[in-house]
């Protein structure tokens, strides 16, 4: 047996119309939404391509004016204005944006001013800060040298009156070329070199007026023992009996002189020179001592001889008529005798200091006996004569020369 069977059953012409319309329809109205579609999200787009080129175009010109208008501008002119020509741009390629696509390189452009403007604040700022600091170490520099210049020179100028080319020559030049090559370089702006420089100048002024201080404390120091030693030196001078001295020949005004001389030295911050006139003083005035107690010794012995003599001439009979000094004031003048006999002749005797030489006359024709008989008599009295010679003629002339021989008090009579 076999089964049912199926009918084919085809759809007709119009069916198939109908059903073909209503698919373009479904599919065109598909298309027309599609359409619709995508033109509301490039509407969308476009808003916000807009909208987002307007917020950042408000951002960059915040921006550029914060960056113009910040006190820092001037630090960075270069860079701001780099920032306005960019903001510039961007709204000229405004005016001619159309699509999305536009708007986003507008807003691209606006992002970059904004950015470049921020950026030339913070360069801005950084360099102001930076000059402030500048300003502040110059400031402090400047300081620093004024400081060091001003009290270096007020140092120098306190011992300027000193005499320090005398007791440190050229330091205190030193100082000063020290000091002037901070001033120098203070005048020329150049404030870190003179700070530099302007410690190590003080420390070197400071040095400077301390070593003149104390040289010229030892100076000083030196010239009031050298003052104390001169009054030393007038105080022997006027102990010593200079009339006495005077009267022996030997005279103290030079020794005076010399101690002016000394003083006036001192006076005139020559103290080596005052010290060496000083130092020759006292050792002179003690060789004159040594030299009137030589004298007063001749002087004695002179004097001795002369009483002796005068003694002796006595002895043979005449009378001392006179006895004197050729100076009375000078005891180491000539001393002279003058006697005669009962018959009127006259006898003369004269002596100085040179014990090796005696004068005399005889004033009768007896002149050779009388001179035996006197030398008889002197030696009597301690004296030892010598007939030398009878002079020029031979006896009986009437004068001589006697001369004492050195050692033993012996005399040599030169007599006629």
């Amino acid at each position: 047996m076999s089964g049912p069977k199926c009918a084919r059953v085809e759809p007709s012409r119009d069916l198939l119309a109908e059903i073909s319309s209503e698919v373009a329809q479904r599919l065109a109205a598909a298309a027309a939404a599609e359409k619709r579609r995508r033109e509301e999200k490039r509407r969308q787009e476009l808003e916000r391509a807009t909208k987002r080129a307007a917020d950042s175009r408000a951002k960059a010109t915040a921006a550029v004016q914060a960056a113009t208008r910040a006190p820092e501008s001037s630090f960075a002119r270069d860079e701001i204005g780099r920032a306005e020509g960019l903001l510039s741009e961007a709204e000229g390629r405004q005016g001619k944006a159309r699509s999305a696509r536009d708007w986003r390189q507008v807003k691209t452009r606006f992002d970059e001013a904004g950015t470049a403007a921020s950026e030339a604040l913070v360069t801005a700022r950084a360099r102001a800060e930076a000059e402030r600091l500048r300003q502040e170490q110059e400031e402090a520099d400047r300081a620093t040298a004024v400081a060091s210049s001003t009290e270096g020179r007020h140092l120098l100028e306190d011992v300027a009156s000193l005499p320090h080319e005398r007791l440190l020559p050229g330091v205190l030049a030193e100082a000063r070329a020290r000091l002037l090559d901070v001033e120098q370089a203070g005048d020329q702006g150049d404030w870190s070199r003179a700070a530099q420089l302007g410690p190590s100048a003080l420390r070197k002024a400071r040095s400077v007026a301390k070593k003149i201080r104390a040289a010229h404390q030892e100076f000083e120091a030196r010239r009031a023992e050298i003052h104390s030693a001169l009054e030393v030196v007038e105080q022997s001078l006027d102990a010593v009996d200079w009339s006495w001295m005077g009267s022996l020949g030997i005279d103290g005004e030079d020794l005076r002189h010399s101690l002016a001389q000394a003083r006036a030295a001192a006076e005139n911050d020559d103290l080596d020179g005052a010290q060496s006139i000083g130092d020759t003083i006292e050792p002179s005035l003690e060789e004159r001592r040594r030299e009137a107690e030589e004298v007063a010794r001749s002087v004695a012995e002179r004097d001795r001889i002369v009483r002796e003599v005068a003694g002796a001439i006595a002895d043979m009979g005449y009378k001392v008529t006179e006895a004197r000094l050729e100076d009375p004031g000078l005891q180491t003048s000539v001393a002279r005798i003058r006697a005669a006999d009962a018959g009127g002749a006259e006898f003369t005797f004269s002596m100085g200091l040179d014990e090796e030489d005696a004068d005399f006359n005889i004033g009768d024709g007896n002149c050779s006996d009388r001179v035996r008989r006197l030398i008889e008599a002197t030696r009597e009295r301690g004296l030892n004569f010598e007939v030398s010679s009878w002079g020029p003629g031979k006896p009986p002339q009437r004068q001589g020369e006697a001369r004492q021989l050195p050692g033993a008090r012996e005399q040599e009579i030169e007599g006629s």
